[in-house]
């Protein structure tokens, strides 16, 4: 397969998803003040603000692309420094507890690690499968710590950190894809892109649950899937 090819589809791809962000964002809100929504629970900036955002985030991502052009390993291990900084702190400094579906699965992997085989379980498992899958993959994992876990605040600790674990999994897996796919210069704007956004960074600390931890397997299989289809030559788009 030709990676020229490979480069078209996603360019028009992400062309095309970027096209319809602009639409939204332009028959959403103002144009000079801010615009209340979903009732007046969060605010829609206005669109002068939305350009401005742009253009300085078009600036960012020209200047990063202008670094990787000089120093492109210094410049990725300068953002891979700070994106395990961030992604061990929230584990730390967590903005708050696990909450709704994911309290629930927590809680009740907890009382599996310490009361298994007698344990019940909650009403909020009693229609399947909601979230049964991954609370006994938690069991699994969680049992070898069993000797330190004394409070639901310690499976929380020890779950956010495999979360985590797979967060930086994840990361470096769609950074080896973009490698791929262009150059390792749009793989540091993805770095850059994601610390540009540490709720992503922090979310496994929250959103242990459903098939949360099966996403980051799922971006490894679509990089070595696009590997393959880029080196063996016979395999046509």
């Amino acid at each position: 397969m030709h990676t020229t090819t490979l480069q078209r589809f996603v360019m028009t791809t992400m062309a095309v998803i970027a096209i319809f962000f602009g639409i939204s964002i332009l028959l959403s809100g103002h144009i000079f003040s801010n615009n209340s929504s979903f009732h007046d629970t969060f605010k829609l900036f206005p669109l002068w603000k939305n350009i401005l955002f742009s253009m300085l985030l078009l600036c960012s991502i020209t200047i990063v692309w202008w670094l990787s052009t000089k120093k492109e390993s210094s410049v990725r291990f300068i953002f891979w420094c700070i994106i395990i900084f961030l992604v061990v702190g929230a584990i730390f400094f967590q903005p708050y507890k696990p909450v709704f579906d994911n309290f629930a699965v927590n809680l009740q992997a907890f009382h599996l690690v310490k009361d298994f085989p007698k344990c019940s379980w909650h009403q909020y498992f009693s229609i399947f499968p909601n979230n049964v899958a991954i609370t006994n993959l938690l069991f699994w994992l969680d049992t070898p710590f069993k000797g330190i876990i004394n409070t639901p605040e310690d499976l929380f600790f020890i779950n956010a950190c495999i979360g985590q674990g797979l967060m930086l999994f994840s990361i470096y897996q769609s950074m080896r894809l973009l490698d791929l796919i262009f150059d390792k210069k749009f793989g540091n704007v993805l770095l850059f892109f994601y610390i540009l956004s540490p709720t992503y960074l922090m979310q496994f600390t929250q959103v242990a649950y459903s098939d949360t931890y099966s996403l980051p397997f799922l971006v490894a299989s679509f990089r070595y899937v696009t590997q393959l289809l880029i080196t063996v030559e016979d395999v046509n788009f």
